[in-house]
């Protein structure tokens, strides 16, 4: 299963007014999240991201072998963590480098947050800063 298709997102569409805030709490790992947070902010709607990291993937803090799923299309890697540590860091913070341009083209604040952070950081760091133009 993924984010709702566009279809059934129409009724929802419909009720978001021109001055309703929205705020997409997701990894943003969804295509479909995404392009409906860009959608929503290219028709004026104020629309926020509150990113949400696991502790690995900020950290990638694998030793030894492991075998990793992706939980979305099921492939899985056999290798060792740590030999994978910073080619992973490195295409996951590209990802989101280019996830955070996306946003910034059409006006959206955002806010990373990791689940082992106090849990009203992202929204401090959104409605805190105005000015910023991003949050890490």
């Amino acid at each position: 299963t993924g984010f709702a298709a566009e279809a059934q997102l129409g009724p929802l569409w419909e009720r978001i007014g021109a001055h309703d805030l929205v705020i997409l709490i997701s990894d943003c790992f969804d295509e479909g999240a995404v392009a409906l947070a860009e959608k929503l902010a290219a028709a004026g709607r104020e629309t926020l991201v509150i990113e949400m990291l696991t502790v690995a993937e900020r950290d990638f803090a694998f030793d030894g072998g492991y075998r990793f799923r992706d939980p979305e299309t099921g492939e899985e890697l056999l290798a060792d963590g740590a030999a994978l540590r910073a080619e992973f860091l490195a295409r996951f913070g590209q990802a989101r480098d280019a996830l955070h341009a996306r946003f910034g083209a059409v006006g959206i604040r955002h806010a990373a947050h990791v689940l082992d952070q106090p849990v009203d950081l992202p929204l401090r760091r959104l409605f805190g800063a105005h000015d910023a133009a991003e949050y890490a």
